[in-house]
């Protein structure tokens, strides 16, 4: 019996290890290593930092990146420069399953008249209020006066502490203010894993929770079967009215942005993903309402994708979205939105 446990034992780790070298043959995501490096309330990757990104279990759209200066991915180091325009937004904006050439900052640096530096600062899984900071940020140390904020459908929403999809500041329903925020360093089983190809495959690929999975508690909890009063009683409870929530939150984006405006434009780009054949859930579309009338108010100029996009897809048959597992906006959607940006500086 102790010899049988031996030779099982003795497989799996031969398993892990012939899977780990395989893994590091392959294009797999390796660790980005985001934190708090420019700014304790921006999260980015750490300058020049390398790192290979793909997408789903087959590595698709698989690429090379490299941060920049500040810590982002970027077609440019930033310095300081009055003519420069801001480029700020989520994983629309940093479009890891694009090429460079593809990207928005590359494809409005074509489309403007004059030469104008776009300093492109995305960072996936943030919202509104932290894009308010990097419009800070961009204004403080690079002197930047004209910013373009691509509004992807949930932003508002998650911008409320709790949505697992800030980085820096999120708005506090129950008291109704804005609060700091900060994500949480990594531990050190997450640095160890960092270094395994095939953790990165599981983690970033496969989107499995080593964490939780190596917790006996946690992963007991996600094998149990929830029982039938628990899920009726949880589908029982009544929606909650947070239209007040998505009104604090905008009214604190333009309330953050307004000091370093400075006499430049202010352009809101406005993601619509029912053009893909995405549904819009009630709450997205209370909040993109809420910003609309908001900016509007602000004197921000807004720019609504929908009717752009329906038109090129009615006229073309084609897809504005990656594929059809991934909504990001492909190099045909960036260059029509990039000369939206171009006509609207204009």
């Amino acid at each position: 019996m102790g010899r049988a446990a031996g030779l099982i034992v003795l497989g799996a780790v031969a398993a892990t290890l012939l899977l780990e070298l395989l893994f590091r043959i392959l294009p797999v995501s390796t660790s980005t290593a985001m934190d708090y490096y420019a700014d304790e309330h921006i999260l980015s990757y750490e300058p020049h930092h390398r790192f290979v990104a793909a997408s789903g279990w087959d590595l698709e759209h698989s690429h090379t990146l490299r941060a920049n200066n500040a810590g982002f991915v970027a077609a440019r180091d930033f310095a300081a420069d009055p003519n420069a325009i801001a480029l700020i937004g989520d994983s629309f904006v940093e479009a890891s399953m694009l090429t460079t050439d593809d990207k928005l900052d590359t494809q409005i640096t074509r489309a403007l008249p004059r030469p104008r530096p776009v300093y492109a600062l995305g960072a996936p899984g943030s919202s509104l209020l932290d894009y308010a900071e990097r419009v800070r940020f961009a204004a403080t140390q690079y002197q930047v006066h004209d910013f373009v904020i691509i509004v992807e459908e949930g932003d508002v929403l998650q911008a409320i502490c709790g949505s697992g999809q800030v980085h820096g500041r999120c708005y506090d329903e129950q008291h109704g203010v804005v609060v700091p925020f900060r994500q949480a360093s990594a531990g050190t089983l997450k640095r160890i894993l960092r270094h395994s190809a095939l953790a990165q495959y599981l983690t970033s690929q496969l989107k499995i929770d080593l964490g939780q999975a190596l917790d006996p508690r946690r992963a007991l909890e996600l094998t149990l079967p929830k029982t039938a009063a628990a899920d009726s009683s949880a589908g029982a409870q009544p929606a909650v009215d947070r239209s007040r929530a998505l009104e604090g939150v905008a009214d604190a984006f333009f309330a953050a942005v307004a000091p370093y405006r400075n006499g430049g434009q202010l352009i809101l780009v406005l993601e619509d993903r029912t053009v893909s054949g995405m549904e819009r859930n009630e709450l997205q579309r209370a909040g993109r309402e809420m910003l609309v009338a908001r900016a509007r108010a602000a004197g921000a100029v807004v720019i609504d994708t929908g009717p752009v996009f329906r038109d090129f897809v009615e006229r073309t048959g084609r897809s504005i979205a990656v594929s059809p597992r991934d909504h990001h906006w492909n190099r045909a959607a960036t260059g029509l939105v990039a000369e939206c940006v171009a006509q609207t500086l204009r």
